[in-house]
């Protein structure tokens, strides 16, 4: 069942339970995230492990966010949640963020994860990391929102070409 229902103009945002409709309905969006800001691995193939994430899902350890407009997905906020080693609070730590280009309009995706944020509050969650990749849009926009860089990631891959 949808959970946390906000409006937003014309678009609502839901957490939603990782059923087969839902994941029918990310495929297409994951593959365009993945097109747009996975640039240094698409040497690899995109294999999502839906039934692994919805697993985690039921289990309390995955949390998926939607935008939709007139009923249809046009953006998702995907998120691992756990206890952290280090502070023993409720953590989170975003897996993938999009919102269809089409639909980057205003402040849409600003209030997306205002949202997300209020959501994870509500669950518990005290920590929050986010990833950006370089040379996307997202490398200002979660400093505006607050966030602070904290790290940069590296990535290589192993065992050969």
């Amino acid at each position: 069942m949808r959970a946390m229902i906000e409006r937003c103009g014309s678009y609502e945002f839901a957490m939603e339970p990782m059923t087969d409709a839902v994941v029918n309905e990310l495929r297409p969006l994951n593959l365009l995230h993945w097109q747009e800001t996975e640039g240094y691995r698409h040497g690899l193939d995109l294999r999502p492990q839906y039934e692994l994430l919805q697993d985690l899902n039921r289990a309390g350890r995955y949390a998926v966010f939607t935008v939709r407009r007139d009923g249809k997905m046009i953006g998702d906020c995907m998120i691992h949640l756990f206890l952290s080693t280090h502070t023993s609070t409720l953590a989170a730590k975003e897996d993938s963020l999009f919102v269809h280009p089409h639909h980057r309009v205003g402040r849409l995706s600003f209030k997306f994860v205002q949202y997300v944020r209020r959501c994870l509050e509500q669950l518990g969650v005290r920590e929050l990391t986010v990833s950006v990749k370089l040379g996307t849009r997202g490398e200002h926009f979660f400093e505006r929102m607050g966030f602070r860089l904290v790290a940069h990631e590296y990535h290589t891959y192993l065992g050969g070409t």
